[in-house]
C-alpha cells in the first residue's frame, strides 16, 4: 500500500513538472524568437 501511494505521488510529481515545463516553454518561446530574429 505504501509503495502504491509512493508510485501515485511520483506520477503526479512527474505530471506537474511536465506541465510546468510546457507552460514555461510556451511562454518563453515567442520572446526567444523575437530575440533571435
Amino acid at each position: 500500500m505504501v509503495v502504491f501511494a509512493c508510485l501515485i505521488l511520483l506520477v503526479v510529481l512527474f505530471f506537474c513538472i511536465f506541465a510546468l515545463r510546457q507552460t514555461i516553454e510556451s511562454a518563453c518561446y515567442p520572446k526567444i524568437q523575437a530575440l533571435l530574429s
